[in-house]
């Protein structure tokens, strides 16, 4: 019994001590999030494609006025493009000698993370609560011109709240700056959009070159006709839980205030089902899933202000 009670006396004795020496801070924080979405090679290499392939309808299903979407056979490899990418684009314009085509080609999604935080420091040892938003800042946005005429249009967006809590250590270096690294969970709620046109398959008209949404064969004489995407646009949201990871250094100053800089790691996402925001479903599936990526990598720097 005797050692019991020493043993919670120590115990309560550190806790006590630990808490008259910690301190607390108040962060504020901003950085970039690269890849929002982990979509850059969907922007830029694979495109996305439609629901609706390369089709080819006999003479005889044409006259009983059969569906397009219930007859059409698919051919193999030749799948269209709803989302058309970045590089099939620049292709395009490469291959006609950079003349007839104006393309705005703006890659994948950058964000800016905007964060703040209670973080309290003990012994070699740290724990913070905080909250992060992300936006996208640049990126996600693809335009072509023919001719002057704009024939599409393609634009991203993304956001993402994030609740994280870390624990980790701390170890000075010096005489003023730490150095320090810590793992924890994190709420997060976001997603992204992606909406715009494409008014027809205008290279398959004037170039023969099947490059837009859902080009069909023509049933008797085998040639591309191609169709539009007016007001279609497609988002996903996604919420629950994820992991985060830490690390970082920090300067302080003669205020007693410290300056850091960080590199966060942030695992989260899942899969949902679209909310359609269109005029016609023509290019997307019934009722398409999609896994959605939250985390990320972040790069951030910040001011902590002491308590």
């Amino acid at each position: 019994m005797k050692y019991r009670n020493k043993l919670l006396a120590v115990a309560f004795t550190t806790v006590f001590a630990s808490s008259v020496h910690a301190e607390s801070y108040l962060g504020l924080g901003a950085g970039l999030q690269f890849d929002l979405g982990q979509l850059t090679n969907t922007i830029v290499l694979d495109g996305l494609e439609s629901s609706i392939g390369n089709a080819n309808l006999t003479g005889v299903q044409r006259l009983q006025g059969c569906p397009t979407t219930a007859c059409q056979t698919e051919v193999p490899g030749t799948n269209q493009d709803l989302i058309v990418s970045e590089r099939n684009l620049d292709a395009l314009d490469k291959s006609t000698g950079d003349m007839l085509f104006d393309n705005e080609l703006n890659g994948g999604m950058t964000g800016l993370q905007l964060t703040a935080f209670y973080e309290s420091e003990g012994d070699n040892t740290f724990w913070r609560l905080g909250v992060q938003y992300t936006f996208k800042l640049t990126g996600g946005h693809t335009t072509s011109r023919l001719l002057g005429f704009k024939w599409l249009n393609q634009e991203w967006d993304y956001y993402a709240w994030q609740i994280p809590f870390y624990y980790g250590f701390k170890t000075g270096i010096g005489e003023s700056a730490s150095v320090y690294a810590g793992g924890g969970v994190h709420y997060f709620k976001g997603g992204w959009n992606v909406g715009g046109y494409i008014l027809g398959d205008v290279p398959t008209y004037l170039l023969g070159t099947a490059t837009g949404p859902h080009t069909v064969l023509d049933a008797d004489t085998g040639a591309p006709t191609g169709g539009n995407v007016i007001g279609e646009a497609v988002r996903f949201r996604v919420s629950g839980w994820g992991f985060n990871f830490l690390i970082g250094v920090e300067k302080k100053l003669a205020s007693g205030n410290k300056l850091f800089f960080e590199i966060d790691r942030a695992y989260s996402g899942g899969i949902d089902n679209a909310r359609a925001e269109s005029q016609a479903g023509q290019g997307l599936a019934p009722f398409p899933s999609y896994p959605i990526a939250i985390g990320g990598w972040s790069y951030r720097f910040g001011y902590k202000v002491a308590m």
